[in-house]
């Protein structure tokens, strides 16, 4: 098989994957500049492909590393934008996780009243037994 063969068999939505994983490991070990490179890769190849839950996963994780490097207001938008996807697929769980972490860069940007919001829609939509729900709740008690 040669290169060329190799490369063509490689499955883009795969390749999309692989790049999301690893642009969301290296946000979590505080590589946030680098994970800002791999997200938009995997967001290119996800929209061409039509999947609209792995673009707004997508979208999330790199509204994530934005926020981490003080982009908050393409994050602010990214979130905005990747929470209308689930809502519309009607993925309340997926849709949640979005809304609160959109919350907390509402908070960081001094907008008070809209994070309370926000967040209080997301626990809405978040399973209260969930550690998804727990980490919101954490995250507020830490914050206020």
């Amino acid at each position: 098989m040669t290169l060329s063969t190799r490369v063509r068999l490689v499955d883009p939505h795969r390749e999309a994957l692989r790049l999301n994983a690893a642009g969301s490991q290296l946000r979590r070990n505080g590589a946030y500049a680098e994970a800002v490179e791999l997200h938009p890769r995997a967001l290119e190849i996800l929209r061409r492909a039509d999947a609209r839950h792995a673009v707004a996963l997508t979208q999330s994780n790199l509204a994530l590393a934005l926020s981490q490097l003080g982009d908050d207001r393409s994050a602010t938008a990214l979130f905005e934008e990747a929470a209308e996807t689930p809502r519309e697929l009607g993925e309340e769980e997926h849709e949640g996780r979005i809304m609160a972490n959109l919350g907390l860069v509402y908070r960081r940007q001094g907008r008070s009243r809209q994070s309370d919001d926000v967040v209080q829609v997301a626990l809405t939509k978040l399973r209260p037994t969930s550690r998804d729900y727990e980490a919101v709740e954490a995250k507020l008690t830490r914050a206020g």
